[in-house]
């Protein structure tokens, strides 16, 4: 991964299509940038959420896209501009329309993910609202979270009306994360074409991001983009061109506003990259680079992030509440109820290491982790990855930790062949790695998913060698990391489709019949969306001994149960209510 292979000419064709590739990276992320404004300038105005602010976004977009490809290098046709527009017209929708063919099963995305966008789209203003404008069983989440994510779902969700529709922003920042990989590889004249195309996907396709792509998680928007502040931060070591820091800066406020998570992380990558150009002496990257992060910070935590980190901070005394500051309660409740039981007592750096040498389980206490062997697969393994989006242990799947006995092994033979290279990836991969130790709970891959960096940058220097040993190693590595991809996201997908499959059949067999169904939804109240969206009559109760039946269906992929009752059925009073 050294600079040391920018040699050729601007006007060669790699040098043209990475061109291309940032300013299409940038496009999509000036999309949701410019969304998100709109929503935050209308919250300001006193306004709400309405079906205008995802087509005004748009239009925005497409110019800005137009002018950045006229003033690319070589400078974009008419002909190459419009075409391209009306591709990226076409590209967005059809991301958001695929996503809206599943239903969100997920434990928080259809609990009070999609709860926090339902409640923008039905007028809660961020800024100015103190509650939501319906009650909800989710008031810490949505009144304490970060919530950047939900302004653009919001804002899909207002415009098509169709709520899952709004979870296919992972798919745009996945593609996103593609493009912006591939702007930051091809550069790189030592890298053959091949291997720079292999590492952006894999990049990608991190698993976090693949093992949440059709759910409202936002794990996975956070790693797709942390691989484009990565792959930007590595394009200005190579070859910096004015759109990168757009695209850095508005990643660093998207990734900030989307988790509490994302500061410290980004903080960490902008300072090793920092370090990277003084040592360097680039002192024109440096500056620009200094300011891009400053902007996107700024734009991140004070403007899309104002709630909820400066509410928090006014009312809570700390921006991160309930994590942590006065008051703070909520990481002793994350330990209590999803720490396995053998990790207790252990430091984070043993908890780390032990989840990656481990079966892929969801080990809820008091369950406990189980190490293997590298490189062994079960199906267990693979089932549990696709049945939840977030795996405790060893999330990052069942072949991520021969992986990294793999990418350890080229990253030390490596400086015995090509000591520069290889000593410049083991320091990005220190700074990578003192992102991930820096969490306190990095064991579990969702909150930790930069982790899956690692092994690619190995992958990409020993591409890169002109050592052939190296080169056989650097393909085995490709080779496993892919199968491990492949592995998780089969198994996703066909889970999430027969879950949203059986789920739809449940719907339209409830909807064909005379009945009123009696609902206590739980944590689920989201599902009062699909019932209504389908016709289906229904009457909520607050708690599951008031049901009126003794033995409640379960509505599929949810902890809701319901029964059945006559349409012209008096409902029974609840205690405390008038006859």
């Amino acid at each position: 991964m050294s600079p040391g292979g920018e040699s050729s000419s601007a006007g060669t064709r790699r040098d043209v299509v990475a061109g291309r590739a940032l300013v299409w990276a940038t496009a999509l992320l000036i999309l949701i940038a410019v969304v998100d404004l709109l929503l935050i300038l209308t919250f300001a105005a006193g306004g709400r959420v309405s079906a205008w602010h995802l087509p005004v976004g748009a239009a925005c977009t497409l110019a800005v896209f137009g002018f950045l490809l006229s003033q690319s290098r070589p400078a974009g046709s008419r002909r190459e501009i419009i075409l391209s527009m009306l591709v990226l017209l076409l590209l967005v929708p059809a991301l958001l329309a695929i996503s809206g063919q599943v239903y969100d099963t997920s434990w928080d995305g259809q609990s009070y993910h999609q709860e926090g966008v339902i409640q923008l789209a039905r007028g809660w203003n961020l800024l100015l609202d103190t509650r939501t404008p319906e009650q909800t069983n989710h008031e810490m989440e949505l009144r304490f979270w970060a919530k950047g994510p939900w302004l653009f779902e919001a804002a899909v969700y207002s415009t098509f009306d169709r709520i899952e529709m709004a979870k296919g922003l992972n798919l745009l920042l996945i593609v996103a994360s593609f493009l912006a990989t591939i702007a930051a590889l091809l550069p790189l004249r030592t890298l053959p074409a091949w291997a720079a195309v292999t590492g952006a996907g894999i990049l990608a396709l991190n698993p976090v991001s693949v093992n949440q792509c059709l759910s409202f998680y936002v794990d996975g928007q956070l790693s797709s983009l942390l691989v484009i502040m990565a792959s930007l931060l590595f394009r200005i070591h190579l070859q910096a061109a004015p759109p990168v820091y757009t695209a850095l800066g508005l990643a660093l406020a998207l990734g900030v506003g989307s988790k509490f998570t994302g500061i410290p992380i980004a903080g960490i990558f902008v300072s090793g990259a920092c370090v990277g150009l003084v040592i360097l002496r680039r002192r024109n990257e440096l500056r620009s680079t200094i300011l891009a992060t400053l902007g996107g910070f700024i734009a991140g935590v004070l403007i899309l992030g104002y709630n909820p980190y400066v509410t928090n901070t006014l009312r809570q005394g700390n921006p991160f509440h309930p994590m942590a500051g006065p008051g703070a309660f909520y990481h002793s409740i994350l330990l209590d109820d999803q720490l396995p039981a053998d990790f207790v007592g252990r430091n984070r750096v043993e908890k780390l290491a032990r989840s990656v040498f481990s079966r892929s389980v969801n080990a809820i206490p008091p369950a406990t982790s189980a190490l293997k062997m590298p490189f062994s697969v079960d199906r267990a393994e693979v089932a549990t990855l696709g049945e939840f989006c977030d795996t405790r242990v060893s999330g990052w799947g069942p072949l991520f930790s021969g992986a990294c006995l793999v990418a350890v092994a080229i990253l030390i033979g490596a400086l015995g062949v090509c000591r520069r290279a290889a000593g410049m990836s083991l320091l990005v991969a220190a700074v990578v790695l003192a992102s991930v130790v820096i969490l306190s709970e990095a064991w579990w891959a969702r909150l930790s998913p930069q982790l899956w960096l690692i092994p690619t940058i190995a992958f990409i220097l020993s591409a890169g060698s002109s050592h052939r040993p190296l080169r056989l190693g650097g393909s085995i590595l490709a080779l496993i990391l892919a199968l491990n991809i492949g592995l998780i996201g089969a198994a996703y997908v066909r889970k999430s489709h027969q879950r949203s499959a059986t789920l739809s059949r449940q719907l339209l067999e409830l909807s064909r019949t005379d009945t009123r169904l009696v609902v206590f939804f739980n944590w689920f109240r989201t599902n009062r969306l699909r019932l209504a969206d389908h016709g289906i009559v229904f009457r909520e109760v607050p708690r599951p001994d008031l049901l009126p039946c003794a033995a409640p269906e379960s509505l599929t992929g949810s902890l809701a149960q319901f029964c059945r009752e006559p349409v012209g059925t008096r409902p029974q009073s609840l205690p405390g209510e008038a006859e």
